[in-house]
């Protein structure tokens, strides 16, 4: 969590996100929102058009339709139990964003 406040990022957690154990730091450069849920999932959300975007690495998985008779690939989240390895998705994210965008 000191990262994120080294990084300038500000704890704009409401009352009933915080009972819910959702997190949610604004970054002040960016504007953008990062939110880490308790059920495992990384959010940023940006400013301007309102966009979501999901942050948790990917892998993919193999799902067999009897109907065609093939297994077909798709794309499946790793969710993160722990706080700590959420609140370091979101530190690579915002360093990564930050210098995406920077002149």
């Amino acid at each position: 969590m000191t990262e994120l406040l080294n990084l300038g990022l500000i704890d704009d957690t409401s009352s009933i996100q915080k009972k819910n154990g959702t997190t949610c730091f604004i970054d002040p450069q960016t504007g953008a929102r990062y939110l880490s849920y308790n059920n495992g999932y990384v959010r940023r959300e940006t400013r301007g058009p309102r966009r979501i975007y999901q942050l948790n690495k990917t892998r993919t998985s193999y799902e067999y339709y009897e109907s065609l008779d093939k297994h077909l690939p798709f794309r499946q989240r790793v969710l993160e139990s722990s706080e700590k390895a959420r609140f370091d998705i979101i530190v690579n994210a915002v360093v990564s964003y930050r210098n995406r965008f920077s002149v």
